[in-house]
């Protein structure tokens, strides 16, 4: 039966006659039989790239394009995780799930495989990759019942096959914090800024961007900054008490790990906390955005330079709301020294609220669609916590001067300040012409700011 509709759909893709609707139909039937041969394959998939206008169908063929090749010499593409630097977990659109793109879905089966599969090292693909697919590219027909959206339904034996290779791959590609460290976890107070304007009294703080306001947090976590993988909300979300999810297991989920391949905290057992401010405005981060960070699209007007091609323009940017917040940390673990590339951060296991001193209301105007294309922020408005949720910032017995300097702190530094984010330096911003989320006066103050600085 394959054979016969094969035979008819090469026909129709050969027939100078055919419509366009009959062509790409053949194409299409040619790429999903399995008796096709890697040539007809090759040229039904280029017909659909060439000649189709319905962007799937073209992610398909281009995909099928990338794996008729005979041979694991080859390495058949499955994922091509070079196909784009990852700073943020998986999206549906992102090319570098494009095998499996139509199946994805946050959370299920796909997704998981896709978060593990960037980690690994490069050595180690091949030997998932055999596991997986034939030669030609193909998933294995074991794999086939993954195309639906949910595996949670697969007998148990099945379940604990996938939850085998998820924790091979992740093997791979994590590691536990207690071994990466060449110590155990240290007081991050040695780690993060001091506060002096409180007197004898020293502390440290560190700062986490969110897009969630307190009485969201408060709903999601109790107003605590959870890893992922405590938060029920999330635990939900994520799909992580799944029998084929590796953090269905509890020792995976109370270890925190680091990520080999993006040498930075996991994102789902470990809480990132910013050393300084202005790194932490990058979060959260405007590609990849949480449902809850406000988005104002040409939301901001402003002149930007050009360094490359030494122009200057004057242009309509993106603008975001989020909120930033000042917390005392506990012990945790210096995720800047173990990176190449470093980010002033560090990694805990909970921040209990207990711990929150203030939260700042801030507006980002975006320089790019990228969190490293950079950003200026500004602080709107800021909030303290209740008192007898700060007392760790004070002497042991508390008094309003101590209260009146960690006020006049925070006033001084951060309310209606400005602050660049700009790593990368592919624009620089020259001045900002209007943003409606920003008072003029304090943008006439910036902007003579930045005349003055060149």
């Amino acid at each position: 039966m394959q054979h016969l509709k094969l035979v008819k759909a090469w026909d129709t893709l050969n027939k100078p006659t055919s419509d366009l609707d009959d062509l790409l139909g053949a194409a299409d039937d040619i790429l999903a039989n399995p008796t096709a041969s890697p040539e007809q394959q090759k040229r039904a998939a280029e017909t659909i790239v060439g000649k189709s206008t319905k962007p799937l169908m073209v992610l398909k063929a281009q995909n099928k394009l990338k794996t008729i090749k005979v041979g694991f010499a080859f390495a058949p593409v499955v994922v091509d995780p070079d196909s784009q630097k990852y700073e943020i977990m998986a999206t549906p659109s992102d090319p570098g799930f494009a095998a499996y793109a139509w199946n994805f879905e946050i959370g299920n089966f796909w997704y998981w495989f896709g978060r593990f599969w960037k980690e690994i090292p490069k050595a180690d693909r091949l030997q998932i990759l055999k596991a997986m697919v034939d030669t030609d590219g193909n998933l294995l027909p074991a794999y086939h019942d993954l195309n639906t959206k949910n595996v949670n339904g697969l007998g148990i034996p099945r379940q604990d096959e996938l939850r085998t290779l998820l924790k091979q791959m992740m093997g791979k590609g994590f590691t536990p914090w207690k071994i990466k460290a060449e110590k155990e976890a240290v007081e991050t107070k040695d780690l993060l800024p001091k506060i002096d304007a409180l007197g004898t009294q020293y502390h440290s703080v560190g700062f986490r961007g969110d897009a969630r306001d307190p009485d969201t947090l408060k709903a999601h976590d109790e107003g605590e900054f959870r890893p992922k993988v405590k938060s029920p909300f999330q635990v939900t979300k994520y799909n992580m008490e799944a029998k084929w999810n590796p953090f269905s297991e509890d020792t995976i989920r109370n270890t925190m790990y680091f990520r080999e391949g993006q040498a930075d905290n996991d994102l789902f057992t470990v809480v990132s906390i910013a050393k300084e401010f202005a790194t932490a405005t990058k979060f959260p981060l405007i590609n990849g955005a949480p449902p809850e960070l406000k988005i104002y699209p040409k939301g901001a007007k402003v002149v930007m330079y050009d360094p490359v091609g030494k122009t200057q323009s004057t242009v309509e940017v993106t603008a975001t709301q989020c909120y930033l917040y000042m917390v005392i940390t506990g012990t945790g673990f210096d995720t800047e020294e173990k990176q190449k590339s470093k980010f002033p951060e560090i990694g805990v296991g909970l921040v209990t609220a207990d711990k929150f001193l203030a939260y700042m209301t801030v507006t980002r105007i975006h320089y790019g669609e990228t969190g490293d294309d950079g950003h200026t922020a500004y602080v709107s408005d800021y909030e303290y916590f209740r008192a007898n949720k700060r007392k760790l910032l004070y002497e042991q017995n508390p008094d309003s001067d101590a209260r009146t300097k960690f006020n006049d702190y925070v006033t001084n530094t951060y309310f209606h300040k400005f602050f660049e984010y700009n790593p990368l330096k592919k624009k620089k911003l020259i001045s900002i012409e209007k943003c409606q989320y920003i008072e003029g006066t304090f943008i006439n103050i910036y902007n003579r700011a930045l005349k003055a600085r060149g």
